[in-house]
Formats: C-alpha cells, sequence, structure tokens
C-alpha cells in the first residue's frame, strides 16, 4: 500500500472553489500512478490489509452538499465528515450514510474531535457509526486523540485505548487516523518521538495489518520527517488541504 493522504475541508470551500480544486487536483494527476489503483493487492506492503479497497492514494472528506461534485470521479476515494447510524426515518437533518454510498462515496469519517468536543458525539454513537459503514461496505476511517490536558496528565495512551476498545472491530476493513486534539488547527505539531510511540501502540491494538494516519497541522514542510516512522501509513490533514499544491506537496514530500 502506498502512502495515504486524507483531506478533511471540514466546513470550508463554497460549491464553485470545490469545483475549481477538483479540476485543478484531477488535470494535476490523471496521468500519475497513485490514481491508478495504488491500493490495488499487487503493489502493496505485505503486512497491511490487501482487501481495504481504496482505489488511490487519495481521499476527500467534503462537506455533505459538494457530495454531487464527486459522484462521477471513479478514481478518487471519497466520504462524509459525518452521517447518521441510521438508514432512513424521522431524523430531521441528517444525512443518510445509503445516500451517500449511492453516489459513489467508499470512506467514512467518523469520531474526529470537533464531532466529540463540539457535538458532544458519545463513543455508543461512534461505534454505532462504525458498525453501520461495515454493514453498508463502506471504510470507517476512525479518529482517536487525546486533548492537551489528558496530555500533561500522562494520560494518552490510556484514552487513546479506550476510544480503539470501543469502536475499533478486529479483522475489518478500517483506518485509524490518530489526532491529538491539540495539535489540530493550532499550528503545533507532536514531535516525531511522540508520534512514533502513539502510533506504535496503536498498532498492538488494531494490528500490524490495519492503517494509522496521523493527523495535527500536517503541512509540506513537516510532512517527510513524520511520513519516515514505520507505524505512520499516511496524513488525515486539515487545512493544508485546501489548495491542491499544498495537498500534493505533502504527498510527494512523503517516504513512501
Amino acid at each position: 500500500m502506498n502512502f495515504i493522504c486524507a483531506a478533511n475541508w471540514k466546513m470550508n470551500l463554497s460549491f464553485k472553489e470545490a469545483q475549481s480544486f477538483l479540476k485543478e487536483f484531477l488535470e494535476k494527476t490523471q496521468n500519475k500512478d497513485f490514481l491508478k489503483n495504488a491500493n490495488s493487492e499487487s503493489n502493496m506492503n505485505s503486512n497491511l490489509k490487501p482487501g481495504l479497497g481504496l482505489k488511490s492514494d487519495f481521499c476527500i472528506f467534503p462537506q455533505a452538499l459538494h457530495a454531487s461534485l464527486f459522484s462521477e470521479i471513479k478514481n478518487l476515494n471519497w466520504g462524509a465528515q459525518d452521517f447518521y447510524f441510521e438508514s432512513s426515518g424521522a431524523f430531521t437533518g441528517q444525512n443518510s450514510p445509503d445516500l451517500f454510498k449511492e453516489l459513489g462515496a467508499n470512506i467514512m469519517l467518523i469520531g474526529h474531535s470537533e464531532r466529540r468536543t463540539l457535538f458532544h458525539e458519545t463513543e455508543l454513537q461512534i461505534s454505532k457509526k462504525i458498525k453501520k459503514c461495515l454493514d453498508l461496505n463502506l471504510i470507517p476511517m476512525l479518529c482517536v486523540g487525546e486533548t492537551l490536558d489528558q496530555r500533561k496528565s500522562n494520560q494518552t495512551l490510556d484514552v487513546i485505548k479506550t476510544q480503539l476498545k470501543s469502536a475499533f472491530v478486529p479483522n475489518s476493513k478500517m483506518i485509524i487516523a490518530y489526532e491529538p486534539v491539540w495539535a489540530i488547527g493550532t499550528g503545533l505539531t507532536a514531535q516525531p518521538n511522540d508520534v512514533k510511540l502513539v502510533h506504535d501502540f496503536i498498532k498492538t491494538i488494531v494490528g500490524e495489518a490495519t492503517p494509522v494516519l496521523y493527523g495535527g497541522s500536517v503541512k509540506p514542510e513537516n510532512a517527510k520527517e513524520l511520513s519516515m516512522i514505520p507505524s505512520v501509513n499516511g496524513f488525515l490533514i486539515g487545512g493544508a488541504s485546501l489548495k491542491v499544491d499544498s495537498f500534493l506537496s505533502i504527498y510527494n514530500n512523503s517516504v513512501k
């Protein structure tokens, strides 16, 4: 498996801006190998899951209203930043995962720290979303991470263990994204030794075959150093993914 670069656009980019991004992105990547089934079984490291089902090394999580823009793109992984854990029903304001799948989504972001903190998403809700994804054959990308207070109290590994215990499904098609909450959108980045410690710990729980991404103020300037950590299988990128050049620079600067 090549290095995975996932973009979490959050509540950014207008419809026209998203259109322009995709046009530029596809123009700059259409002749590149990383958009040609880079995660097929024949092109993967032997210790990572061959059946994950990724279409390429890139993944984008846009706003829900951008979904129609992605529906005709065949070689790009994309999905929702959030969704409800039921297919349909009286759930005003929620988005059905079945509709995202119908539009072509193949991967869903679950448990991001902003969902946990700003919207009070619980471990039970996260677990239900994981199960729904797996039932629909969608790939869940589960976010885990500690707050600054938890880090200062030396609770990092305990927090990660709790979050994984409640949501990770062994022998399933899942991706884990470690995002230290204190490093998201702050400009702060965990030191490589700290990232290695947590990623290695996560691997002891989920197994070597499950990809583990790092997220937290990833930029073109620090991508190479962070990607050299063996247990880092990719990045979940926020602000730096809003521009095609910086998004591609992170990928190109990464050690694959």
